[in-house]
């Protein structure tokens, strides 16, 4: 497919495709295979890749695509079962729905916190705080300025990043400054960022966590109705 192809695919079902939107306009991932009504994203370092189509039958040509893949995300559960019926050694991981910002206008944050970047002395605050991130990660992070922080009389109350594929994520509130709107003062600079970078912003919440869903909701995101799913591969998770 063409560019303008490719762009047409992505928003014939947009939320659902931000996430292939955001990696390609970023470059953090290339195109392993494409067809009229399927595509395959190889994302980062390769270790995952993203699976859109728009039936069964058009998901079912993205398999040999995948199957050394760490991670894959399919787009919707339907077609996530599918491929675990198919591939071996894969397992289910998390089902999350995507959220996207389909605004242009900036979220007001507020000033209940001084943001700035986390400082490589925190890191040993962030690995305490958020298990899904490795050490070398949460280093590379903290070097290159991708680790949000807001911060009350000097000391850091909580922090927000970015995933490999984009998404807005990592958001962690410490105890003692919850239920003091830190949560939307950092996630809604985290998509203003997005957006004077001109990315869409977006985030990836699993379909059990309300707290977040309802965060969602007042930032003015809205919900792709149909959750995706990832898996991972045995002996990886």
């Amino acid at each position: 497919m063409e560019n303008s192809q490719v762009q047409a695919f992505i928003h014939r079902d947009y939320p659902s495709r931000v996430m292939a939107d955001y990696v390609l306009k970023k470059g953090v991932g290339s195109i392993v295979f494409e067809a009229e009504e399927a595509l395959v994203l190889k994302v980062g370092q390769g270790s995952m890749f993203a699976v859109y189509a728009d039936n069964m039958q058009a998901a079912q040509q993205c398999l040999p695509y995948v199957r050394e893949a760490k991670f894959i995300t399919a787009e919707t559960e339907e077609m996530g079962h599918s491929f675990l019926e198919t591939l071996e050694n894969y397992q289910k991981l998390l089902t999350f729905y995507t959220y996207h910002y389909p605004h242009k206008e900036f979220i007001k944050v507020g000033e209940k916190a001084r943001l700035a970047p986390a400082r490589p002395e925190h890191l040993h605050i962030i690995l305490e705080n958020y298990a899904h991130i490795t050490e070398e990660k949460a280093r590379e992070d903290l070097q290159n300025g991708d680790i949000l922080g807001a911060y009350v009389e000097g000391e850091l109350a909580g922090f927000i990043g970015f995933h490999e594929e984009g998404s807005i994520g990592m958001l962690v509130v410490l105890p003692a400054y919850r239920r003091t709107g830190l949560g939307f003062q950092l996630e809604g600079a985290a998509i203003n960022r997005q957006l004077s970078q001109g990315l869409p912003p977006y985030c990836q919440v699993r379909v059990d966590n309300e707290p977040s869903q309802q965060l969602q909701k007042k930032l003015g995101m809205i919900r792709c109705e149909t959750p995706c799913l990832w898996m991972v591969k045995h002996g990886d998770a």
